[in-house]
């Protein structure tokens, strides 16, 4: 076989213009295989560069290639699964390869930003004893039969016998350990027949191919010791694991526990020092340590032959990043275990939201059900849509009769009983949606939720839609009809609010289209406003009179809430939302546009 020689690599620049490989000459005597980290020439300067490929041949011309400048670790820096997972990343978060790749090594790993620490050690370089040995030089011989510290021993004998040609003093690499000085303190406990059988379900997971598992009960229940159990049989079989804990529970005690019953486990997170999170790194890069314990970045380590990632606490919304590109680690270790199967078991105190709604918001989407695939949009794209809910708007509003601006005519009370069949033809187009009836309620206190910035709430303990009859009329069949999305295991804020509106478009009913179309319509013009004021104003100026009033009429009724408490309130749903993998939170009410434009822009 030829030998390779020429490496494809992705240089550390997160910018899209060069988010794609580059080729280099591989010196000979250079050995390299894909995962590698190099430093290569990239115009007038030298960057760090990650190994994806190594081919035989290339299509660049020769006097356009350059060699690779050295690789930086004797080791693979990524592991195979770690650059189809960084795929997986850029096509997920819309990131670059190098974006992906930074969450996958240290920061100090990249550009010599740090050194392996070193220190001086003392060996014997020959057998015996000099003549002339005096008593603290024989003593330190004698003591040789291990390198040691120079620290460790009188500083001013180890020279005097290094002259002597008897010991010799050299730097060596030593690694920084975090919490080397914790004891351990947790020991080995006997499981119950209930944990017996959650871990047996678990062991045959491992050992058969794969799995996902959730254990769920009160702080004490034993979860804590079933997923110990996981982790030493998965070390058994040969494979690696990965815990995460929310970072304000990775405590000294925390930690101890692990390393009672696994001595050599690798500790990341944020409060380590730049030096002992890179050693840490080393450590599982180089395969040294198989198991790692740590907060929400730990679930990109480089685990040798990964075959477990337990998220303890998986309810905590501290697993989604906030900085870009904005991920979420339980779905993180989700794809990593789905691509090696693995097995994922999340554990949490939480059986009601857990089990009854925060599952669903890992179940398969509407979209991926549907086949509806939102997209970034062009200005003119945005503006079609607009113009087409425009048009709607005004066809629908001489069909829903008004008592005053943003009131409708009539009895609330009918505007619900009509949510019955609300849904009929949606779910004749998407079975999937199809659930027992279920009749939305008014709730009695509206006016305070109207304070704290909701037109409804979703509580999944009872399956119950509960609307606010306080807030604008106009809206009201709309927000009945998001509400019902959630009932039908639509999770997602963005996308209950075009749920809602297909199923507003629809349903055949002139009060509920009416309102569809009105909400359709604020989300796509103030989507068109921010990109284009004067395609906006062009069609906001052909909006009909109805319209017009109910949305000055809905604006006017929310800007008496804008306070601290509404804030705080939307602050914290927003947090619940972010918890459970939607990466817009409550703001993802106007993302809804994508979607819109996707389903109605070729009409």
């Amino acid at each position: 076989m030829a030998e390779q020689r020429y490496a494809r690599v992705i240089v550390d620049v997160a910018n899209a213009e060069v988010d794609r490989v580059f080729d280099y000459i591989v010196p000979e005597g250079m050995a390299l295989e894909p995962g590698a980290h190099v430093m290569v020439p990239f115009g007038p300067r030298t960057l760090d560069g990650f190994v994806v490929e190594l081919r035989e041949e290339t299509q660049v011309e020769a006097d356009k290639l350059k060699p690779v400048l050295r690789r930086v670790e004797p080791f693979a820096a990524l592991r195979a699964d770690q650059l189809a997972l960084a795929t997986w990343m850029r096509e997920t978060y819309q990131c670059t390869l190098a974006e992906a790749f930074r969450l996958m090594l240290p920061a100090q790993a990249r550009r010599d930003r740090i050194a392996p620490k070193t220190q001086l050690f003392v060996r014997r370089a020959r057998e015996g004893y000099p003549p002339k040995c005096t008593a603290l030089q024989r003593e330190l011989l004698d003591r040789l039969a291990e390198p040691q510290p120079l620290s460790a021993v009188r500083a001013a004998v180890a020279p005097a016998a290094g002259k002597k040609g008897y010991v010799s003093i050299a730097p060596r690499e030593t690694l920084r350990a975090p919490y080397a000085q914790t004891q351990p303190r947790r020991a080995r406990v006997e499981l119950n027949p209930l944990q017996e059988e959650a871990f047996a379900e678990i062991d045959a997971a491992l050992s058969g191919g794969g799995g996902r598992f959730l254990l769920y009960g009160v702080t004490g229940s034993g979860k804590t010791e079933v997923y110990m159990r996981a982790v030493a049989r998965a070390l058994e079989l040969g494979r690696g694991a990965i815990v995460l804990v929310p970072e304000i529970a990775l405590t000294p005690q925390m930690v101890s526990w692990f390393r009672a019953r696994f001595a050599n486990a690798a500790v990341i997170h944020s409060r380590l020092s730049a030096g002992e999170r890179y050693d840490e790194w080393r450590r599982v890069a180089s395969g040294e340590a198989r198991v790692v314990v740590g907060a929400r970045s730990a679930v990109f380590s480089p685990v040798e032959n990964l075959g477990l990632i337990v998220v303890d606490e998986e309810h905590e919304h501290t697993y989604r990043s906030e900085r870009r590109p904005c991920y979420d680690a339980r779905r993180v270790a989700q794809a990593r275990m789905d691509a090696l199967g693995g097995v994922l078991v999340a554990l949490s105190v939480y059986t009601g939201f857990t089990l009854l709604w925060g599952l669903t918001y890992y179940a398969e989407t509407f979209e991926e059900q549907a086949g509806v695939t939102a997209r970034p949009v062009t200005v003119d794209e945005l503006e079609a849509t607009t113009r087409l809910f425009m048009e709607k708007l005004n066809a629908a509003a001489p069909l829903a009769p008004h008592a005053a601006p943003g009131v409708l005519s009539g009895d609330t009370q009918a505007i619900f009983d009509a949510s019955g069949t609300l849904y009929d033809a949606l779910e004749q187009q998407y079975p999937f949606l199809s659930v027992s009836a279920v009749s939305p309620k008014p709730m009695l206190f509206s006016r305070v939720l109207s304070a704290l910035n909701f037109t409804g709430f979703f509580f999944p303990f009872t399956g119950e839609a509960n609307l606010n009859v306080d807030s604008p009329e106009c809206l009201l069949p709309a927000t009945i009809a998001h509400e019902l999305a959630h009932v039908r295991g639509v999770a997602p804020e963005q996308t209950a609010n075009f749920v809602a509106i297909l199923a507003c478009d629809t349903s055949g009913d002139p009060l509920y289209a009416y309102s569809g179309y009105l909400l359709g319509y604020i989300h796509l013009s103030n989507a068109l406003y921010g990109a284009s004021y004067e395609k906006w104003l062009e069609i906001a100026q052909q909006v009909c009179q109805t319209a017009n009033e109910d949305i000055l009429a809905n604006n006017a009724y929310w800007q008496q809430f804008e306070s601290p408490v509404s804030k705080a309130a939307d602050s914290a749903y927003s947090g619940f939302l972010q918890s459970y993998d939607q990466e817009l939170g409550s703001k993802s009410y106007g993302a809804v546009v994508d979607l819109l434009v996707a389903y109605y822009g070729g009409m």
